[in-house]
């Protein structure tokens, strides 16, 4: 299969965009709970976390 060159707006479209913390409240709360998880699985796997 040979890959065509994309014009200039056709490579723009295909970009992803990641969105930045600052502008997702969801984001937000999945960083939030994943650090919780994270805090437990160190709880567990150490005894005396610091």
């Amino acid at each position: 299969m040979v890959k065509l060159p994309m014009s200039a707006a056709e490579e723009q479209s295909q970009k992803i965009r990641l969105p930045r913390t600052s502008e997702s409240v969801s984001l937000q709360k999945i960083r939030h709970t994943a650090s919780h998880v994270m805090a437990m699985a160190v709880q567990k796997l150490f005894l005396k976390p610091k």
